[in-house]
């Protein structure tokens, strides 16, 4: 079974444990076989991390390797193609009218 892999230039989206809500955006800049070095949009800081593989996804930890640390996986890719939200929030509203 092949791995889904990091692939350089492309945006990945890292959850954090203690708020689901909190996202944080990296770039993945370099790729070797065993390290992959990503960057922050925000602070513009270079890591360079290794590349473990859990259940077939490619992983790294970016803030360090900690309880409860949180990691970006391959398959967390942000899509380029990404619709407006407002008729999907029009549609939503009329299913939440159309039940009171």
């Amino acid at each position: 079974m092949e791995s889904i892999k990091f692939e350089t230039g492309q945006n990945y989206l890292m959850s954090w444990i203690g708020d689901s809500d909190l996202k944080t955006e990296y770039l993945a800049v370099k790729r070797t076989a065993k390290t992959l070095s990503v960057m922050q949009t925000t602070s513009k800081e270079i890591k360079t991390c290794r590349i473990s593989v859990w259940r077939g996804v490619e992983h790294i930890y970016p803030m360090g390797k900690y309880s409860m640390c949180p990691s970006l996986y391959a398959d967390k890719a942000i899509k380029e193609e990404i619709k407006s939200t407002k008729p999907l929030m029009k549609v939503v509203y009329k299913k939440q009218y159309q039940y009171r």
